[in-house]
């Protein structure tokens, strides 16, 4: 660990391995405003716009990089503002970014950033969600990375079967809409084995997605070609009961904008008690992806499985 300016912030927190490097703020979050492999590009997105700023402390600002939020999504309460300056400490080799509890909410947001050993490209990320208010809320804990523009989104989707076929009639594919998602936008490739949307500096308006992903993953392929590979834990002993119609994954664009989200499970949390919710984010280096979903499905399962080796090695228990 590291102080560092970035970007114009001052007394940011490089974290960095000799195959990852992260930039945290200080000065407001708590958010992750970098992740790269060595001198290559940020696989996040930052507003040009704000850069070197920390907004007013009434009233949030969209810095971009990676930030932790509660689902589901309402003004005012998903936009309070999160300008002030984080505690920090270090716990257990973890980076701890800690936020001043919520005026408006009684939510503390809290983020325990854990790089994997040298030259592991992971990182995992802890979310957590405390309750310093005198009554239970219902929320879920919702991680959003702003992504760098130009790149595209990947879905999975389950596997694809003839009707009938062993005896399979439920449904498997749950997909989940806004009002302004247009399915005929060519943003989206709706394949058999994936969905992808890609950003477009030149369509100014919103497209948004929610899935359940049973296979836990979701992935990001940057303009620089790296791959991120984003995880999350699901409960074993389900059902997990979420928000937004059930999704575990979502992503959204404007015109060069693009995020994709993961949220845990919806939870009555009451008085001091905590959430967490845990992303494990793999980055694999520049690996060909093609366009195609055909091609796409015989080439990504091993990458994802490579991704998921990674990840159990370097953060099993």
């Amino acid at each position: 660990m590291e102080t560092i300016d970035f970007e114009g912030w001052k007394d940011c927190i490089r974290l960095a391995n000799g195959a990852l490097e992260l930039v945290a703020f200080t000065k407001a979050g708590p958010r992750i405003v970098s992740l790269s492999s060595p001198g290559g590009a940020n696989l996040f997105g930052l507003l040009d716009e704000f850069k070197g700023k920390i907004g007013p402390s009434n009233e949030w600002t969209i810095y971009g990089g990676h930030r932790l939020w509660h689902a589901p999504e309402y003004k005012p309460r998903s936009y309070q503002p999160d300008n002030d300056p984080v505690g920090v400490r270090e716990e257990d080799g973890d980076l701890v970014l800690t936020e001043a509890t919520e005026a408006a909410t009684g939510i503390q947001k809290e983020m325990a950033i854990r790089l994997a050993g040298d030259n592991t490209p992971a990182v995992q990320v802890e979310h957590r969600l405390t309750n310093r208010g005198t009554w239970a809320v219902e929320l879920a804990p919702w991680a959003l990375s702003v992504v760098a523009p130009g790149g595209r989104v990947i879905f999975p989707q389950a596997p694809h079967k003839d009707h009938g076929e062993d005896n399979d009639y439920l449904p498997a594919r749950p997909l989940v809409m806004w009002p302004f998602t247009d399915m005929a936008d060519p943003r989206w490739t709706w394949g058999t084995n994936y969905i992808q949307l890609r950003s477009d500096a030149s369509r100014d308006f919103a497209q948004k997605l929610g899935v359940y992903s049973p296979d836990a993953w979701a992935a990001f392929e940057a303009p620089s070609g790296d791959l991120l590979v984003i995880f999350i834990d699901l409960d074993p002993f389900g059902p997990e009961v979420h928000a937004d119609m059930g999704s575990n994954f979502e992503t959204f664009t404007k015109g060069a904008f693009q995020e994709l989200e993961s949220l845990g499970p919806l939870v009555n949390l009451g008085p001091d008690e905590t959430v967490t919710h845990i992303e494990t984010w793999v980055v694999l280096k520049n690996p060909g992806l093609p366009k195609d979903d055909a091609a796409l499905a015989a080439k990504l399962p091993a990458l994802i499985e490579q991704a998921a080796k990674i990840a159990e090695e370097a953060f099993e228990a």
